[in-house]
């Protein structure tokens, strides 16, 4: 290895092979805790009526006492906060709420004119915002 230009530190040379994975599973991804509606009240008199002396007494390890802790905190995660529930989204979903809010009004109108101008210009706005990030929004409506 070489010297970090006049310095006398060397230079650290490595290469990391790295391969991008399936997007997660959308059933196990709801499937996780869902802490802002968590019984909090719960889960800190659960954790305050475990008796962790007797329960760490059997631990030899340092590892021992991570599995540990972890079985009594997940147990109390299991009880007292809630999982997310598993929803289907339809891909309007994705659009911002002033699009999804324009397509709704489509939908119970029988106006269809200029509600679908208005939603073609926001979504093609959407579009081009997400698939040519560095225009901005200003120069895009311009644009439309």
């Amino acid at each position: 290895m070489g010297k970090l230009g006049s310095s006398d530190h060397s230079t650290v040379s490595f290469s990391l092979c790295v391969s991008l994975g399936q997007p997660p599973d959308p059933v196990a991804y709801s499937n996780r805790p869902n802490f802002s509606k968590a019984d909090w009240n719960g889960l800190r008199n659960y954790l305050s009526s475990v008796n962790w002396l007797v329960e760490l007494a059997d631990c030899v390890s340092v590892n021992q006492y991570w599995d540990k802790y972890l079985q009594i905190v997940s147990s109390g995660i299991d009880e007292f906060v809630p999982r997310f529930v598993n929803t289907k989204h339809v891909n309007v979903k994705l659009y911002p709420s002033h699009v999804r809010k324009l397509l709704s009004k489509k939908e119970a109108s029988g106006d269809y004119i200029d509600v679908s101008k208005q939603l073609q210009v926001c979504i093609d706005a959407f579009l081009i915002c997400v698939l040519k990030p560095s225009m901005t929004t200003s120069v895009m409506l311009k644009t439309t």
